[in-house]
């Protein structure tokens, strides 16, 4: 079984008997690791930047990897979103996470499908959050290989 960093938190957020609460901020801490690891690949000072959480909260790194061009609008806003669903998954004795806030999530995503698609990110909150590391890892891959998926990247520069 592979355990890089990435199939380790995957395997624990589409398991449909883990709490909502528990996929919410494993998905969240994952991708805002992956975010930092962005942070400090592209930005000038970017090590300071990720290491410096009461200067730049998370939402102000969200906000300017946005502003920098590097997450485009539709995965910066359901980054937004999501990040607004773990503050409530940290804070909120009681967590539960409805059907319309999982589809006004995933949203800036599925405005995108093809009318007549039955696949939808929005069934469930676990499917939302792997889709949503997905597309993270997706784009950002080669900065993220390294750190998240060591293994594959190996794999990955031998092959070249």
């Amino acid at each position: 079984m592979n355990e890089d960093p990435i199939h380790r938190a995957l395997r624990q957020v589409v398991r449909t008997d883990t709490d909502p609460r528990i996929v919410v901020l494993v998905a969240n801490g994952l991708i805002e690791l992956m975010m930092n690891t962005i942070i400090e690949e592209l930005c000038k000072h970017g090590k300071e930047i990720s290491k410096d959480t009461r200067g730049y909260p998370y939402s102000v790194k969200l906000l300017m990897l946005h502003e920098k061009g590097i997450l485009h609008d539709d995965l910066f806003e359901i980054m937004n979103r999501l990040r607004r669903l773990r503050n409530d998954a940290a804070h909120q004795p009681f967590f539960e996470v409805d059907h319309n806030r999982v589809k006004h999530i995933a949203e800036p995503f599925e405005k995108n499908f093809p009318k007549d698609s039955e696949w939808s990110i929005s069934e469930n909150i676990h499917d939302m959050c792997a889709a949503i590391i997905n597309s993270v890892w997706a784009n950002y891959q080669g900065i993220l290989a390294p750190v998240f998926a060591p293994s594959i990247h190996k794999i990955m520069k031998g092959s070249q």
